[in-house]
């Protein structure tokens, strides 16, 4: 058997994420009411899964959910007992994430070699954006340019979620937030592709009718692989 592409010290650290995002206050969670009136979960999989492989020399670019990310990060950082090992967070104004993510991503292109351990620009925001000029012309900079740009976009369900097209040099890819097996591996795609400066990247992060709880699954993806956690 080869290696596994998601490593053990990954795995049992991504549920280790999960499981502390889960036990924060709910005052930390930003996640949008549903139509009832109850909050929704914050996308502790999707969260866990992605933001714990962002590097240092990487920029993160949030408006919506920053102290989870932030959480995130901070655990990287703890893991590697080394200070110095975590990416940059930048919080700025709700529905000026894309383009602030994609000017950045520009100024990386020009400084840096393409390459494994190219920096890239991760922009996390909610699905209310996606139809705005600034998303749209977000998208047209990064498919111009080959921006090393990916977009983490937290969608409602599956079945309401408006569908984005790809168009060259930017690649969309829907995806089941409450699986993290599944977001780690595109992850790690998506920042090959990235660093490699193949192309940007949009994860479209929806809700799947009748998932199981996000840790609980995971968890038994853990036991099958024969992890203690």
């Amino acid at each position: 058997m080869g290696k596994p592409l998601i490593g053990d010290g990954q795995m049992l650290a991504m549920h280790a994420t999960m499981v502390h995002l889960r036990s924060l206050p709910q005052e930390m969670n930003p996640a949008p009411a549903r139509a009832s009136g109850t909050r929704r979960e914050p996308d502790v999989a999707l969260l866990a899964a992605a933001l714990l492989q962002v590097r240092p020399g990487d920029l993160l670019v949030v408006g919506h959910g920053a102290s989870l990310a932030a959480e995130v990060l901070a655990l990287a950082q703890q893991w590697t007992f080394s200070p110095e090992h975590t990416a940059t967070q930048v919080t700025v104004s709700a529905g000026a994430e894309t383009l602030f993510a994609a000017g950045h991503a520009y100024s990386q292109m020009r400084t840096s070699r393409a390459g494994d351990d190219a920096p890239v620009t991760v922009a996390l925001l909610p699905a209310e954006p996606r139809m705005s000029a600034a998303f749209a012309e977000a998208m047209r900079l990064a498919g111009e340019n080959t921006l090393p740009l990916i977009i983490i976009l937290q969608d409602g369900p599956a079945a309401s979620a408006q569908r984005i097209d790809s168009i060259p040099n930017v690649e969309v890819v829907r995806i089941d937030a409450a699986d993290a097996v599944a977001c780690c591996r595109v992850m790690q795609e998506s920042l090959l592709r990235a660093r490699n400066r193949w192309g940007s990247v949009i994860l479209h992060a929806v809700h799947l009718p009748g998932a199981a709880d996000a840790v609980v699954a995971f968890e038994t993806h853990l036991k099958r692989r024969g992890l203690e956690f």
